[in-house]
């Protein structure tokens, strides 16, 4: 630390070096040194405000420590502070607030190992003390920032203009996959009564804003229309960077929307706009040229995977509505 809230040039490196060593395994990430002994340190750097673009830059590595370690199922008697820690940076959710993108996510992670650890006795994160009860009361501790989301979204679709819309769909990506864990998560919960469930006609509302909005035909058209683009044979490196977070954002607004649609919209009312809004999309590779055909060594793995996975949220949910239909026929 230092006269600046800390030393960004030795925090920094140091940061980027755990989470790839976090990243390797469960067994590296659950050590107690030096990923147990960090956890008063990054909840001190969240706790700070930052002055400038070098300690937003370590509180946002801290958080993708820390949603490392989640995801593993660790650090979890940290949960309840962590959201109290998050809750003046979310507060305000605007798409010129950077921070508050990265804690809905690790928001999302919490949820989503809540309702592993709720569903599945045998998973992974079946190594989780019975006495600690953090995950499953996750969801009363974060009932009121998911309902700003619910709230506050459809709004910013609604403000949300060309010159910003990048931004914004960071920021709705983010609210959308919030709420789609959270909604997950509360439905394991039903049996505990003090746990809040989010209702069904809020999430409808949100679905309905977004058809209504540009966004979705906008990240659509990024995600299944550069599906087979994975070379990058032949792009230099700077467009290459402002098209990779392009479409990994694309690809993520997608997902989440699938998903939260998929549990939420598939009656007569939503499904059918859905489907035209997806149908519609339907010859949008042939307009981008024919499929290139790459080997191994310039195809960009990251870039196919999330493509992959943002083209089978979509198709599955084609498929569900096609096989709804096909039972109420």
């Amino acid at each position: 630390e230092s006269g600046a809230l800390f030393d960004t040039q030795n925090v920094l490196p140091f940061l980027i070096l755990l989470c790839t060593l976090a990243r390797q395994s469960k067994d590296v990430a659950g050590l107690d040194m030096p990923f147990d002994s960090v956890m008063p340190h990054l909840q001190g750097i969240l706790c700070l405000q930052t002055d400038n673009e070098n300690e937003l830059e370590v509180q946002i590595w801290s958080l993708v420590l820390l949603r490392i370690l989640v995801r593993y199922g660790l650090a979890t008697e940290h949960v309840q502070s962590l959201i109290s820690i998050a809750a003046p940076h979310v507060a305000v959710q605007k798409p010129q607030n950077t921070i508050c993108v990265h804690f809905l996510s690790i928001f999302a992670d919490i949820c989503d190992a809540s309702n592993v650890i709720q569903s599945q006795s045998g998973s992974q994160l079946s190594s989780i003390p019975e006495q600690d009860n953090s995950l499953p009361m996750s969801a009363v501790w974060l009932s009121s920032s998911v309902k700003s989301c619910t709230t506050s979204l459809p709004a910013l679709l609604r403000d949300c203009s060309s010159d910003d819309r990048d931004s914004v769909l960071k920021m709705a990506s983010s609210q959308l996959r919030f709420i789609s864990s959270f909604a997950t998560a509360a439905k394991q919960s039903t049996k505990n009564a003090s746990v809040p469930i989010l209702s069904k006609e809020s999430c409808r509302s949100v679905i309905k804003g977004i058809l209504e909005s540009d966004l979705l035909k906008y990240a659509l058209e990024t995600s299944l229309g550069w599906s087979y683009r994975a070379s990058w044979l032949e792009v230099d490196d700077e467009s290459r960077a402002i098209a990779l977070e392009k479409e990994a954002i694309a690809c993520a607004f997608v997902i989440s929307f699938m998903d939260l649609a998929a549990n939420f919209a598939t009656d007569d009312e939503i499904a059918p706009k859905l489907l035209v809004a997806v149908l519609s999309l339907n010859n949008v590779k042939s307009q981008n040229g024919e499929p290139a055909h790459t080997n191994g060594n310039n195809v960009h793995v990251a870039r196919q995977s999330w493509f992959v996975e943002a083209e089978y949220s979509v198709l599955k949910y084609l498929c569900d509505i096609g096989a709804g239909e096909n039972g109420r026929s």
